[in-house]
């Protein structure tokens, strides 16, 4: 069967790898992705096959922060998207998403009206269930687990930990990005100080959110700079730099989530509900820090003390692997 795989495509960790779990569970069918030409090299790097036209069976779109608007230019590409998908006649799935804050007037309308336009949907946190349900009661929806959690075991690197501190570094708050990164090269300079080992600051996103600049902004910061190290999205750099660290910072959603999945004592920075909901369904009763007004002592301070791993429940790795299962189970419906 044909399949037209979709996504948030941006040179964005989290996304890319959601995105390669999904190309694997239907490595039975003729999977393509559908990108634009000036990012198919990233893409085809990363095993996808790339759609170069015809026909297809199904669309399958694989995409956390997928429902978002943030402004009204959004909400007219939004009404674009609506009519174009209702043109296309295919099945259509969408995979692994969330229900984020509405902050433009008429966005929560338009959205609604979006996913009443697919005919089966995976949510990957309760409150996103819940809300669709009560909203949007046609759309065939289930729950589970977000899609990473599903990572085989063979894609996890034995790499040797050194005893590093991870930082995943975000360059998406706008106007207060410069505050954050005084704080986090204030609590880079007292982790390598009071324990002498590497900072690793990862750029999770090097399209339009452009992590790099956060990482390189961190590290210019820093006194101890020659004990930093910039580690990026290529390839599977991500993957075999984490297990380097005793301990991570993770201001990204899919940095948490990899943290738990390796056992790595995890700090959840979180800039929006959606970390605070991923963690609220696992029963998660460590420290979480407020991006936005989080203390830079107190940062420090776990940065160089906390050891705690959370028992990720053994079942989450099964569960997360659900979204592609039923979505293959619908299309043979």
């Amino acid at each position: 069967m044909n399949i037209l795989l979709r996504g948030y495509i941006d040179r964005n960790f989290g996304d890319d790898l959601m995105l390669r779990l999904a190309a694997d569970g239907l490595k039975n069918h003729t999977a393509q992705l559908d990108v634009p030409k000036d990012m198919a090299e990233h893409y085809k790097k990363l095993g996808f096959n790339i759609y170069g036209g015809g026909d297809y069976n199904a669309e399958c779109t694989v995409a956390g922060s997928w429902f978002v608007i943030r402004s009204k230019t959004g909400l007219l590409y939004r009404t674009k998207e609506i009519i174009s998908q209702k043109r296309r006649r295919t099945k259509k799935a969408i995979l692994g998403c969330n229900i984020s804050d509405f902050t433009v007037p008429g966005a929560e309308t338009l959205i609604r009206r979006h996913i009443a336009a697919y005919d089966f949907i995976t949510v990957r946190d309760s409150f996103s269930y819940d809300y669709i349900k009560k909203n949007i009661p046609s759309v065939k929806c289930e729950y589970y687990p977000d899609i990473a959690f599903s990572l085989p075991d063979s894609m996890i690197y034995d790499t040797p930990r050194e005893g590093a501190l991870g930082i995943t570094a975000y360059c998406g708050l706008g106007g207060g990005n410069e505050a954050v990164y005084e704080k986090l090269a204030y609590v880079t300079d007292r982790f390598i100080e009071k324990t002498g080992k590497k900072v690793l600051l990862f750029a999770f996103d090097l399209g339009l959110e452009n992590d790099l600049k956060a990482a390189e902004n961190i590290a210019l910061l820093c006194k101890n700079k020659e004990q930093t190290e910039i580690i990026t999205n290529t390839g599977d750099d991500i993957l075999k730099n984490l297990p380097r660290c005793a301990r991570l910072i993770a201001v990204r959603l899919h940095g948490v989530i990899l943290a738990l999945r390796m056992g790595i004592p995890v700090i959840p920075a979180a800039y929006s509900n959606k970390i605070n909901r991923v963690l609220n369904d696992l029963n998660y009763d460590g420290p979480i820090l407020d991006l936005r007004g989080f203390r830079a002592e107190e940062a420090a301070e776990l940065a160089v003390s906390f050891n705690s791993v959370y028992a990720l429940p053994v079942d989450v790795p099964e569960l997360a692997a659900m979204h592609m299962k039923r979505f293959l189970q619908e299309l043979a419906d």
